[in-house]
């Protein structure tokens, strides 16, 4: 039995390295981030020898069950025969062969139609509902500072101005035929089509990948069910069809790394450039998400190096001129540049909140000019900086900001750790279960006096309403699938998957996971600590992205065969 264990989880050395690597990282996050969770400090793994003597062996424990998992995984997946593409059954090859798009789409919808009804016009949350406010000229959070900057303006970009303009014109469009609430629905549907279309897609494209029939039943189960699609599809929020549109990014970087010898054509050349655009406009941060992911395509297809240089230059033009000449013209305010401040902040709050005291009047005097001091440590939350950087104050100069850095650097010298462990609080859930956090929105009842304003209401279906939204809530509770709407899951898995590729030398393809590593990225540099919203890009993506890493594995062991 012991032998048979030991060949199951033996692996050829050549690559293991990044399996222990993998598994130091998982071992010292998971013992962090479980200590800062259960204490909201860290100290306790080093304050005493007994302490770091338990830290060091949970350390290790945790390493040598993840290297025996990871290697169980990797080696069943390499070797077992399930995941090579058999012959069809009628259901099968009527779904995933003859009708591979529309029957998926159309089960989909029909899975969907019951959310779309009940939560009908589209569920409303505070950021779009402040973005049909500027729309419409109504009073927001950011009115005083937009007209500091420009009288005639009510938009800034702090939510996508495109996003802004999408929604804003589908109410009036609404409220043209007649109805508001209709507009707001208007919108809900053509995100719906959009989301709907792109994992139809995905499983049309997983054809071409020959990917097991029991996987794409698994995914198509997952896309009708699970309350990230079926729920978030109906949303009316800015980061949905932005998601979506990054599945179809992710293959096009597979396709340009696998046709690594072939030309790009002219039509390849202009959908691509047309499909980053729209990521761009779609999320403030889409533009480095392309930034962090396609210029590496330049080193995998040296044929197409000057192509790929081209089109990264275009965007790059398109993105200038999209932000300091079109939006202006529009009268659209920049947004503040508190969006990418959020951590800083959030370190200088916690170390205002526990060593106050130590602080000089000059020291607090250039944190009062930036955040303001008075109440900065009881507005402190660990997990999220909202009420940090919302008082951030957009008079500040140059030379303000410049004071402020000089007072955090000064701070974090004297107590790095109390940095470390703003860092931890403010990010620990994307890579371990954050369960106070949010994730999707279906009844908001503090919003009633918004959205009558804005010509917003829900239906009558209360009953059906709350069940959804029971539905939901009980979904992340479940064993098991629970994992399914958590972004520490997909975290951990997709960085198993870049392994497994490392392992396999297939170097070239770890490009298809740049996108989730600029997301990831973009995640811990945000606001608010594992909101799944906010992981959605690389919570869509990771589907795709285990049929790819699957069909390379498979392919590699046919070249071996």
């Amino acid at each position: 039995m012991i032998k048979l264990f030991l060949r199951s989880i033996k692996c050829e050395k050549k690559g293991l390295w990044v399996f222990r690597l993998l598994g130091l990282l998982f071992s010292i996050i998971i013992t962090v981030c479980n200590s800062f969770v259960r204490r909201g400090y860290i100290d306790r793994l080093y304050s005493s020898t007994n302490n770091i003597i338990f830290t060091l062996l949970k350390i290790i424990g945790l390493y040598i069950i993840f290297n025996i998992g990871i290697r169980l995984i990797f080696n069943f997946v390499s070797k077992n025969k399930i995941f090579i593409k058999k012959q069809a059954n009628k259901f099968c090859e009527l779904i995933f062969e003859k009708k591979s798009f529309l029957l998926p789409l159309i089960i989909i919808i029909i899975f969907w139609l019951p959310n779309i009804i009940i939560l009908y016009p589209g569920i409303l949350s505070f950021d779009p509902t402040e973005q049909v406010r500027e729309y419409l000229g109504l009073e927001t959070r950011f009115t005083e500072e937009i007209q500091k900057i420009n009288p005639n303006s009510t938009i800034n970009n702090h939510h996508p101005a495109f996003s802004t303009f999408l929604i804003g014109s589908c109410a009036k469009l609404g409220k043209m035929l007649g109805s508001t609430n209709f507009g707001f629905f208007i919108y809900t549907a053509l995100q719906v089509l959009v989301l709907s279309l792109i994992l139809a897609y995905t499983i049309h494209y997983m054809k071409k990948l020959k990917t097991p029939y029991w996987l794409r039943i698994i995914i198509l189960i997952m896309y009708c069910i699970v309350p990230t699609y079926s729920l978030f599809s109906v949303n009316i929020i800015k980061d949905v069809i932005y998601a979506a549109l990054t599945i179809l990014y992710v293959i096009k970087l597979f396709e340009i790394v696998k046709n690594k010898d072939r030309e790009l054509t002219l039509r390849n050349i202009i959908l691509l450039i047309i499909l980053m655009f729209l990521i761009i406009i779609t999320r403030n941060n889409g533009i480095y998400l392309i930034l962090l992911s396609f210029p590496f395509t330049m080193f995998v297809s040296r044929k197409n190096l000057l192509k790929l240089f081209i089109i990264t230059v275009i965007i790059v033009l398109i993105n200038v001129c999209y932000l300091n000449i079109l939006l202006p013209a529009l009268n659209v305010v920049p947004g503040s540049i508190r969006e990418a401040l959020s951590l800083p902040f959030q370190q200088t709050a916690r170390y205002v909140k526990y060593y106050g005291n130590e602080l000089s009047d000059e020291d607090k005097k250039a944190i009062d000019v930036v955040l303001g001091y008075g109440n900065l440590a009881m507005r402190y939350d660990p997990c999220t900086s909202d009420n940090v950087k919302d008082f951030y104050n957009d008079d500040a100069t140059k030379e303000d900001l410049k004071n402020y850095f000089k007072v955090w650097l000064k701070c974090f010298e004297k107590h790095p750790i109390c940095y470390i462990e703003a860092t931890i609080g403010q990010t620990y859930g994307w890579f371990y279960t954050n369960p106070d956090v949010l994730y999707f929105y279906t009844n908001l009842d503090y919003m009633k006096k918004a959205y009558r304003e804005i010509g917003y209401y829900q239906n009558d279906m209360t009953m059906a309403r709350k069940t959804l939204d029971h539905y939901g809530t009980a979904f992340k509770d479940v064993p098991v699938i629970g994992m399914l709407v958590t972004p520490a899951f997909y975290t951990w898995v997709l960085l198993i998957l870049s392994a497994f590729i490392i392992k396999k030398k297939k170097c070239r393809y770890v490009i298809i996971f740049t996108p989730f590593i600029a997301s990831l990225l973009i995640c811990m540099a945000g606001p608010i600590n594992g909101l799944t919203r906010y992981a959605l890009p690389y919570i869509y993506q990771a589907p795709i992205i285990l049929a790819i890493v699957i069909y390379i594995m498979r392919e590699e062991q046919c070249e071996n065969n």
